[in-house]
């Protein structure tokens, strides 16, 4: 034996064996002193403190230092360590033979995979587009060597949308977003991250605070209308009592200001209040005037603008994201009677629609169908004929003369007695030669 290699466990215990010369070490010579031999103390590049003979010359390599693979003296030595010890006879002429052994530190995984907090809170406005950092996670491993770390999100982070609107990179625990997050659906959202080096595993809970924002429009019912007024309505008159209700998730009720956009031609309308509700009347504002020519419109189509900044000052709102909505309302002037309203005429159109009964050979089952039950009822109808016609004859026989009545007077009806007339009719009489007397 010359040379050797050993691994030997970081965490391995001072005093431990590490080798045993003697199995390995040999003299061909037969009788003693010649085939004894003894050690000389271990030499070498970092076997100072860390190695030695226990006992001294007994050729037995023990360890007596720190093998700690994070240690950094350990570190500094790269691991792994040089044992030189020469073996040589103790009788004349002393040969001798120089034994290298090659230590080298095995790392164990004396160290957990931990986050370097304990959990994370991040914000992120909720206007924000998709691929914005919303924050980073980081987690070490004190072993030595370092592995690489997989990071990765377990639970957490569904939309309605989205099964997850966060995408974590597996490398550097970068956290991003994959699409708009949205305070009114979901405010805060609780993530769970885990991280992974193939020998060990950890996690974290991540908070993600959404910022709300001002990014939802106002909307406001109706949203379209149509209104018919006289031409001299009376200013100020809420114009058929129409009112608008608006709504804004994110905004106060009081934050809604109403102006009008293009079609109020000559400020006819207006909106009372203009700010600071969310409901509010249309009025008439100004007079129609169409004698003096000033007004030549009879039907407008207004453009209402709803817009949510009324609470903030100037200067916020020229910094402020702010949101419009809008309401489209279709307003006709109704003339006097006499009033002759210029129309210009429009072509007229004349559709002439032409009916035909075809007659296609895939619906034969039509006339067969009308056939069949036209035989049927004329049979039910004929039957219920006769049927009824018996009924009458049995039920109403013929009728035979009657005596004619004697005339009476009015006045003897109660003192005639009836008169019985007795009739004896002797038919074809023969004597026979007795006589029968009448009395026996």
């Amino acid at each position: 034996m010359s040379s050797d290699r050993i691994m030997v466990p970081e965490r391995a215990a001072k005093g431990t064996l590490l080798l045993d010369l003697n199995k390995f070490c040999f003299d061909d010579d037969s009788n003693a002193p010649n085939n004894q031999f003894n050690f000389t103390t271990p030499s070498g590049v970092g076997s100072s403190g860390r190695f030695s003979q226990d006992p001294a010359g007994s050729g037995k390599i023990v360890l007596i230092g720190d093998l700690d693979y994070e240690n950094s003296s350990n570190l500094a030595a790269g691991n792994k360590y040089t044992v030189i010890i020469q073996v040589q006879d103790v009788a004349l002429p002393y040969y001798k033979n120089n034994i290298y052994i090659y230590i080298f530190t095995k790392p164990e995984n004396e160290f957990p995979l931990a986050f370097d907090r304990p959990s994370y809170v991040f914000e992120v406005s909720e206007l924000r587009p998709a691929r914005t950092r919303v924050g980073v996670v980081h987690a070490t491993d004190k072993d030595s060597p370092q592995s690489s770390i997989v990071y990765s999100i377990s639970t957490g982070g569904a939309s309605l949308q989205y099964p997850n609107i966060f995408w974590i990179n597996p490398q550097t625990g970068e956290l991003q977003l994959v699409t708009r997050a949205d305070y009114e659906t979901t405010p805060i959202y609780i993530l769970r991250i885990q991280a992974t080096n193939g020998e060990d595993s950890s996690s974290v809970t991540v908070t993600v605070n959404i910022l709300e924002e001002n990014d939802e429009k106002p909307i406001c019912t109706p949203n379209s209308y149509f209104l018919a007024i006289p031409m001299d309505l009376k200013i100020g008159t809420n114009i058929q009592n129409f009112k608008l209700t608006c709504t804004d998730l994110d905004s106060s009720p009081r934050s809604f200001r109403y102006s009008m956009g293009p079609g109020n031609i000559n400020g006819h309308f207006t909106f009372s209040p203009n700010a600071g509700s969310n409901v509010t009347s249309l009025l008439l504002a100004t007079g129609f005037d169409y004698a003096s020519g000033l007004d030549k419109i009879w039907d407008y189509k207004l453009l209402v603008y709803i817009t949510d900044d009324n609470l903030l000052s100037g200067r916020k709102k020229a910094q402020a994201h702010v949101e419009t909505g809008t309401v489209t309302l279709s307003i006709s002037v109704i003339p006097h009677p006499t009033t002759v309203v210029t129309t210009t005429a429009r072509p007229r159109v004349i559709y002439q629609v032409l009916r035909k009964n075809v007659y296609s050979p895939s619906a034969w089952y039509v006339p067969f169908v009308i056939t069949l039950g036209s035989i049927l009822l004329l049979g039910l109808l004929g039957s219920l004929f006769v049927l009824l016609a018996k009924a009458i004859h049995r039920h109403c026989p013929h009728k035979t003369g009657k005596p004619k009545k004697l005339p009476v007077k009015k006045g003897e009806m109660k003192t005639t007695k009836p008169e019985v007339l007795v009739e004896t009719i002797q038919m074809n009489s023969v004597f026979d030669g007795e006589a029968i007397d009448p009395g026996n």
